[in-house]
């Protein structure tokens, strides 16, 4: 039987439909088959799909992709943490001449991250040691600060 802590909304003596003993593989297999991708084909790591120039070349097509379709997109760049630390990524710059065009805007948040950090022990809170994900501090201060500048600068 089911636990009611997990679904408070099952009564007593009737079974719990999200408890895991209730899911078979074959009841997940008719959800994934109908995802229209294929995650494996759309994941870029070191050891994944792509290699650095294939990964380039694969974002500069689909930043061209999404320009077709919106001409008026706006690409915010997330700052990674060696980025905050002053020390600029060889990928972004490479990125950057690879989407060289006047129809591309991209936005740095690196300024504004930088003027919402007292010191380095900022990054401490704002990146998971030791894989260096953004935490969910560093997720709040960065969307409140894309929001000041997507209002600061929204068309009148």
């Amino acid at each position: 039987m089911g636990s009611r802590r997990s679904n408070p909304s099952v009564k007593p003596g009737q079974k719990n439909p999200i408890d895991s003993n209730t899911i078979r593989s074959s009841s997940l297999r008719d959800y994934t088959t109908r995802l229209p991708l294929d995650p494996l084909s759309v994941l870029a790591s070191p050891t994944g799909r792509y290699n650095r120039s294939e990964g380039i070349a694969a974002t500069a097509t689909a930043v061209r992709t999404i320009l077709s379709l919106s001409p008026r997109s706006l690409f915010i760049q997330a700052p990674q943490i060696e980025e905050l630390r002053g020390y600029p990524l060889k990928e972004s710059a490479e990125l950057s001449a690879a989407l060289q065009a006047p129809n591309i805007r991209f936005v740095s948040m690196i300024p504004a991250m930088w003027a919402r950090m007292p010191d380095k022990s900022t990054l401490t809170r704002w990146y998971f040691s030791p894989d260096r994900h953004p935490t969910d501090a560093w997720a709040e201060v960065f969307a409140d600060e894309v929001s000041k500048w997507m209002i600061a600068n929204a068309p009148l």
